[in-house]
This record gives structure tokens, C-alpha cells and sequence, in this order.
């Protein structure tokens, strides 16, 4: 929770930065402003499950686990 916290607060940190040289009359909130980010975040989680779905989430060959995991 932390850490999407963090996320969301640099989100705005990056708006607030960069939207004023690119609307300088005002900042406003365009509707591709959010596409863009559920658009890279979607990529970015597909990626991710798809690099994850053939690694074991389990560490193997681990002395500090029982034999039957």
C-alpha cells in the first residue's frame, strides 16, 4: 500500500512538472492524461505476469525449507 502510495504521489510530482510547459495557459486535466498511465501500468503488469508464470514463486533447493515444499 505503501509503495502505490509513493506511486501516485510521484505520478503527481511528474504531472505537476511537466503539464505546465505544455499548457501554459492553466493545468488541466486531459482525458488522455489517466489512458496513458493505465495504458503503460497495464503493459508493464502484462509483462510482468508474463515473465512470472514459468519461474516457481518458491525458492528451490532452500536448506531452511521442509523436504515435502
Amino acid at each position: 500500500m505503501v509503495a502505490l502510495g509513493v506511486m501516485a504521489v510521484r505520478f503527481v510530482d511528474l504531472f505537476w512538472m511537466v503539464t505546465p510547459a505544455f499548457r501554459p495557459a492553466g493545468i488541466s486535466l486531459h482525458w488522455m492524461d489517466p489512458a496513458t498511465l493505465v495504458g503503460v501500468g497495464g503493459i508493464w503488469v502484462w509483462v510482468f505476469i508474463w515473465q512470472l508464470k514459468g519461474r516457481s514463486l518458491v525458492a528451490i533447493h532452500d536448506p531452511s525449507l521442509p523436504e515435502h515444499v
